[in-house]
């Protein structure tokens, strides 16, 4: 099956010039569009011209929404909004309405204006944010208690605030990630560490090299991307950790950063990594793709699912019960869309129920609940 977007999101501009997100493409084609932003049931497109587009209350055609007439740089999904940032560095978040439109994050806790953004990731109404001097900013709701006290990270409410700088005073950072049991960063010298629930003070992890990339898990599992000695591609192998054990295939959960480049049979370094809620899915140097994780709903999008099986509640209906944990796909990966050449993959961990690619030709395909193959999008 093939579902094509229309032609409002078919790209006539030349691609702008940006750092940090792999705008370039290696195609003789330009891809309409190259960043995805997943949510939950919303998803918002970047196309190559920088503006933002998105199917908006049963609209027929995708509409844009409007950041102050600027370019969005990158964004992420919050819990079916997005946050943007644009080619000014201010953050942008969509509201839901009947008319698309955006509020721009004007100021910090201190009235000062937040700008200088450059890095942005959410989970569901938390944001964080790395700026200018490679800072990290911590904003939206506190349900990580990283400030205030009560912060709730099942019904995600806690205290309400504004931009406040999360990393202590001289430490450079260039990414921060959320899962649902901690928030996960990488220095600018490979050093990774978390902060966990109710504890402003992040702790360091250890890891034999430095990092080149981390990924979290809305479940308890986290991990990072280490290359081998004298490799210099930027690319590496997978540490893992976190009390999900089942998520990431091995039989017993790690507290610290262990290998599993043997258990998942890696052959090849890691060039891009991404989490959904229920999975991991991972780009190697050969442009493969390869899933693990929990398969209910078709997550994998092997062409496989729990869901709709004779032996699940509530069959013949499609009604997911959106249970974690359900029916592990085990290691090692599983790969995905064999024979295509992949070269990006975009999710959202907080509860979004499809993942998304990019082939080497700037085709879109998606997976998840009720889609379990990967279908063309684009």
């Amino acid at each position: 099956l093939i579902l094509c977007i229309p032609a409002l999101l078919t790209c006539t501009a030349q691609p702008a010039h940006r750092t940090g997100e792999g705008a370039s493409t290696t195609s003789k084609h330009k891809p309409a569009v190259w960043k995805v932003i997943p949510a939950e049931y919303r998803c918002w497109y970047i196309r190559y011209d920088s503006t933002i587009w998105c199917w908006n209350n049963a609209s027929a055609y995708p509409v844009e929404f409007p950041i102050g007439g600027n370019k969005a740089v990158t964004g992420a999904g919050g819990f079916n909004y997005f946050r943007v940032i644009d080619n000014h560095g201010s953050l942008w978040n969509s509201v839901l309405d009947i008319i698309p439109r955006s509020v721009r994050i004007a100021e910090d806790t201190l009235g000062r204006p937040f700008d200088g953004n450059w890095y942005v990731d959410a989970f569901a109404h938390t944001c964080v944010t790395i700026r200018a001097d490679s800072s990290i900013w911590y904003l939206g709701v506190d349900a990580f208690s990283l400030f205030y006290p009560k912060g709730n990270l099942v019904l995600m409410t806690g205290a309400k605030m504004k931009p406040t700088q999360l990393s202590p005073p001289g430490m450079k950072f260039k990414k921060v990630v959320f899962g649902g049991f901690r928030v996960v960063a990488l220095t600018t010298r490979g050093e990774v560490y978390e902060w966990t629930y109710g504890n402003h003070t992040p702790h360091k992890m250890i890891i034999p090299r430095p990092a080149t990339d981390i990924f979290a898990s809305h479940l308890d599992m986290a991990g990072c991307i280490v290359p081998d000695p004298g490799e210099h591609s930027g690319m590496g192998y997978p540490y893992v950790w976190g009390g999900r054990n089942s998520m990431y295939g091995s039989s017993i959960p790690f507290t610290q950063p262990t290998s599993v480049k043997a258990l998942w049979k890696v052959r090849v370094p890691i060039k891009e990594i991404t989490t959904s809620s229920n999975t991991v899915h991972y780009i190697d140097s050969l442009g493969r793709m390869f899933g693990i994780g929990f398969n209910s709903a078709g997550e994998i999008g092997n062409g496989h699912e729990f869901v709709n099986q004779y032996n699940y509640p509530h069959f013949p209906d499609y009604a997911f019960t959106f249970n974690d944990y359900e029916n592990p796909t085990g290691a090692p990966p599983i790969q995905v869309g064999a024979g295509i050449v992949w070269k990006h993959l975009w999710s959202n961990n907080f509860y979004t129920l499809y993942t998304y690619a990019q082939d080497i030709d700037g085709n879109l395909y998606s997976w998840g609940r009720n889609k379990r193959d990967r279908k063309s999008v684009v």
